[in-house]
């Protein structure tokens, strides 16, 4: 049988083992963390960089936003770098403001950021650009590329407004419970080649009673 010193000489190895493998595990995550911290800094924007840009309206930036929570948000939604350069010069240009008006915050940007980057990769995938402006913040985009994208982001705000679905709603009977059934997210006179509902695709007109 072990004795009493015997067994706690081996208690003690164990604690010992496993503080070991504990201290190896926090460095482990905190590698981890700190490389996935470094990973999305890249993508940042920092202040010093969008001060260089003419006529940006820095003052409302930094009376509204801290460039920190404005890339978190940023990181949040999954915009690379050149989406949120983009992004940026695109709602100063519109006065921080949504169509309908209501200003720009830390607590509602995300929605636009959000309807950004699936506008861009839209766009990205029609021009087999590959993942957001071009994926790169190196490659600029001309002056057709930036009317088209901001555009094509109208249609999606303008398509978030009820009103705008009034002519599917009366003709359409594929437009259900407030939406259109069969998957489009764009009513038919706001598409980049508008047409009228009985133009859509998968327009079936509504019976007559």
């Amino acid at each position: 049988m072990f004795s009493l010193r015997h067994m706690k000489g081996l208690q003690k190895m164990n604690d010992l083992k496993e503080k070991r493998e504990e201290k190896k595990q926090e460095k482990s995550k905190e590698k981890t963390t700190t490389t996935a911290r470094a990973c999305a800094r890249e993508h940042w924007v920092g202040l010093s960089e969008i001060a260089t840009w003419p006529y940006f309206n820095l003052t409302y930036l930094k009376n509204h936003f801290s460039v920190e929570s404005l890339n978190r948000c940023a990181d949040k939604v999954g915009l690379n770098r050149s989406q949120r350069i983009a992004w940026l010069k695109y709602i100063d240009s519109v006065g921080w403001c949504y169509p309908t008006g209501r200003k720009m915050t830390e607590l509602n940007c995300q929605r636009s950021m959000r309807m950004w980057r699936v506008v861009d990769e839209r766009l990205a995938a029609e021009n087999g650009r590959g993942r957001g402006c071009a994926n790169g913040a190196d490659v600029k985009e001309n002056e057709y590329e930036r009317i088209k994208r901001l555009e094509a982001l109208r249609r999606v705000e303008m398509s978030a407004k009820p009103e705008n679905w009034e002519l599917c709603r009366e003709r359409c009977a594929m437009f259900l419970s407030g939406k259109c059934s069969k998957g489009r997210k764009i009513p038919p006179q706001l598409r980049e080649r508008p047409v009228a509902p009985e133009e859509c695709p998968q327009f079936e007109a509504k019976e007559v009673r």
